[in-house]
């Protein structure tokens, strides 16, 4: 079956607003993504764009580009190597996008982990002193 690049934006655009449940959701994209493999590289390249969105969930994003990256494997060489070398392309900032998020949490959890050690020390120390003092 054969898809315009008009007629994907639009079935994309509509599955970025979808409301449903995640499972639903993937499965309309793997639909979505059997059609698009039919065609030739600049729509795959735009599903892969359209999938890898913010605002698309990371667990479906994650679910699809690893459908994406299987199919790659039988599709030829070089349609494989430019919308693999794109996907890369558009992945990266959500990537570092993540780890900073992360970056983030991990010092808030030092932060943290930090003022219950100090208070854990310094609730032993008082115990200590007074301890002695008596």
């Amino acid at each position: 079956m054969v898809i315009t690049v008009n007629s994907l934006r639009g079935q994309l655009m509509s599955l970025v607003n979808f409301f449903g449940a995640h499972k639903e959701q993937a499965d309309r994209y793997r639909q979505l993504l059997e059609i698009v493999l039919t065609n030739s590289g600049s729509e795959l390249k735009l599903f892969v764009e359209a999938i890898v969105n913010e605002h698309v969930s990371l667990v479906i994003s994650r679910q699809i580009l690893n459908d994406v990256s299987l199919q790659l494997a039988i599709l030829p060489d070089e349609v494989s190597k430019q919308v693999s070398l794109f996907a890369l392309e558009k992945v990266q900032p959500r990537v570092a996008s993540i780890r900073q998020r992360l970056a983030e949490i991990y010092r808030l959890i030092y932060i943290s982990f930090k003022r219950l050690l100090t208070l854990i020390l310094n609730s032993f120390i008082l115990n200590l002193l007074n301890y002695k003092l008596l």
